[in-house]
Order: C-alpha cells, then sequence, then structure tokens
C-alpha cells in the first residue's frame, strides 16, 4: 500500500481539509473520517454519503481509494448528508 495525501470536501463547510491515507483504504472510510472532523456547527445526519472525484464523478464507497482512481494531490467531495 501506498500512503497518498487527498484534499477533502465536505458540502456546507467551508473548510478543506488534508488527509493522508493508504491507498488500499475504503471510499466509505474516507468520507466517514472526513465528516468526523466537521465543527460541531455544521449539523451532519443521514447513512449514505455521495462521494465525488474532481471531475464529479460518483465513487463506489465499497471500492479502495486506488480502485477509486484517486492519487496524491487530488480532491475529494463528501456530499449527500443532509445540512
Amino acid at each position: 500500500m501506498t500512503r497518498i495525501n487527498l484534499y477533502g470536501f465536505l458540502d456546507g463547510d467551508v473548510l478543506g481539509r488534508v488527509l493522508v491515507a493508504d491507498d488500499g483504504r475504503a471510499v466509505r472510510e474516507l468520507a466517514d473520517q472526513l465528516c468526523a472532523w466537521v465543527p460541531s456547527s455544521v449539523p451532519v445526519g443521514g447513512d449514505t454519503p455521495v462521494v465525488t472525484d474532481e471531475q464529479g464523478t460518483v465513487l463506489d464507497l465499497g471500492s479502495t481509494l486506488a480502485e477509486a482512481g484517486l492519487g496524491p494531490g487530488d480532491i475529494f467531495r463528501v456530499g449527500g448528508v443532509p445540512l
């Protein structure tokens, strides 16, 4: 496994976050990690986030970061969590 840095943004939040993760990690785990860091002033709910890459392609939550095509320096967005 290779460690990669990614830039994550949550819909409704004003700050992006840098995450370092193994490329064998699941997309869902990455989304959950990003949601866990949201300030308490941003309400997060729902069970199924929608994760997209820089081009807006919806990523399979069960795939690994490598399978999803995410690499060093890529941006991802987590949406579908009601705010």
